[in-house]
């Protein structure tokens, strides 16, 4: 499987159940609906406003009767520059799987109380760019939360 990308973003990093040869493709020994892999994207370029980036999932495979196939997913998504629409469009149940599986990784390595700050770490910053750049102003002790994660600090909990 290959990840592929529009000009201004590159695959940082795979996550999952897999073998790696190369460093552009992963190797699945059997993949199906319940399989999930996890791919880290780094913007490394700017990208213009309004423009639409793509993200290309090429995947070859051979079925149980031994035919080669390929089977290819393509998605466009709009490029913004205001980061409230970012906040407003993003997708809980991704953002904690992301910190699921960033945690799962820790773990073997690390203490599990360092891994539960860093996981808890990664929450307070998420909210805390919301509150100081998309936010209208509040009192300090008010908690402001976007629509979109506002179950974010109970499922870090």
């Amino acid at each position: 499987m290959r990840v592929r990308c529009s000009q201004g973003i590159q695959v940082q990093e795979y996550s999952g159940n897999f073998c790696k040869r190369i460093p552009t493709d992963v190797d699945l020994p059997a993949i199906d609906c319940d399989k999930t892999l996890m791919v880290t994207l780094k913007h490394d370029d700017k990208l213009p406003d309004g423009a639409e980036c793509a993200f290309q999932c090429a995947l070859l495979y051979t079925t149980i009767y031994g035919q080669r196939k390929i089977r290819v997913s393509t998605l466009s998504l709009p490029c913004t520059s205001v980061l409230s629409n970012l906040f407003r469009s993003a997708d809980l149940d991704t953002h904690f799987a992301c910190f699921l599986k960033q945690a799962a990784i820790e773990i073997p390595s690390s203490p599990l109380s360092l891994v539960r700050e860093q996981v808890l770490n990664l929450c307070i910053n998420i909210l805390h760019s919301y509150r100081k750049f998309c936010a209208t102003v509040s009192s300090s002790g008010q908690l402001v939360l976007p629509e979109a994660l506002k179950l974010l600090p109970l499922y870090t909990l």
